[in-house]
């Protein structure tokens, strides 16, 4: 079932105004401290603030320039943000910046008598880094790969399409999703303090080139030539930031891009791979049954 995605038009507009917002202005239960919403910013988000309220950002699609207080950082797919209350924050300079936020309160939705507490990649990410952030424009250290997007955007979209419906048991739908969620994140945090912001930022700008120009033929010597760096550097650390091979980044990328395009009818297979970058249509349908676990044909069949 495909979601519309939602504008946060409460908050979007121009100039250096700064707002503060609480968790009723987006909740439709109060007594339930929880709401997720999709939105895509085609403009500028107005500066804010939340008062009583944390906020986990996940980058679906594009980039931004996050704002925090006086500071500023690229942010793009795949980024993991948590804002936590009292920091002033919002975006410019965004381009295809489609989000998924979940707004909760920190302490009633994880007990302290939960376990997650004892985790260190749980205090990273949800506790330590959103201040650290305030304080400093601290760039995220979690970057989700392809294949991990992919399947947290699909836990995001039951989470979104349950809370539309308001159907009974949804609150402890929500919330154990939410606590798996955030489970799933800690275990794949990890503070690379080695990584500094100089070096995030040559790594995008491959990243962008390669999401840009994925029907091209792309090789690791152009993508470094991007990121001023060597063939060697760029591998090790888009590795270690990505958790994947550039060259198994885009395979992943090109066969999502393909999963999109096999919904038009009118276009061959053949015709969905040449798009993708796949000049041969037996290796596209290949690899994508290897990744989807179906052939291009039966995909498209199972999604008529």
């Amino acid at each position: 079932m495909a979601h519309k995605p939602v504008e946060f038009e409460v908050l979007v507009g121009e100039g250096n105004y700064m707002t503060e917002i609480q968790l009723e202005d987006f909740t439709k239960d109060i007594t339930f401290p929880f709401s997720i919403q999709f939105g895509i910013h085609d403009e500028k988000m107005l500066m804010h603030s939340h008062l009583d309220f944390s906020e986990l950002v996940i980058i679906l699609e594009g980039t931004a320039t996050h704002i925090v207080e006086n500071e500023k950082y690229m942010i793009s797919k795949g980024d993991v943000l948590v804002i936590n209350n009292n920091t002033v924050h919002g975006y410019e300079s965004t381009e295809n910046f489609y989000i998924c936020n979940i707004m909760f309160r920190l302490e009633s939705i994880f007990l302290k008598n939960y376990d997650i507490w004892n985790l260190p990649g749980f205090h990273a990410l949800f506790v330590n880094e959103p201040y650290i952030t305030r304080d400093c424009a601290l760039q995220s250290k979690l970057k989700l790969s392809i294949t991990q997007l992919e399947h947290i955007k699909e836990q995001l979209k039951a989470m979104f399409e349950e809370y539309a419906k308001q159907s009974k048991g949804m609150k402890t739908f929500l919330l154990t999703n939410f606590l798996m969620l955030a489970l799933e994140l800690s275990h794949q945090y990890e503070l690379n303090l080695d990584l500094n912001q100089h070096q995030y930022d040559h790594l995008e700008n491959a990243v962008s080139y390669l999401e840009k120009h994925y029907a091209e033929h792309i090789s690791i010597d152009l993508l470094a030539k991007q990121s001023n760096l060597s063939p060697r550097q760029f591998s090790r650390l888009f590795s270690k930031i990505y958790q994947d091979s550039p060259g198994n980044y885009l395979l992943h990328f090109r066969i999502q891009k393909a999963k999109s395009l096999l919904y038009n009818y009118k276009l061959s297979i053949a015709e969905v791979a040449y798009q993708c970058g796949f000049n041969d249509s037996n290796y596209f349908s290949r690899q994508f049954h290897r990744i989807i676990g179906v052939t291009p044909s039966v995909f498209r069949k199972q999604n008529r």
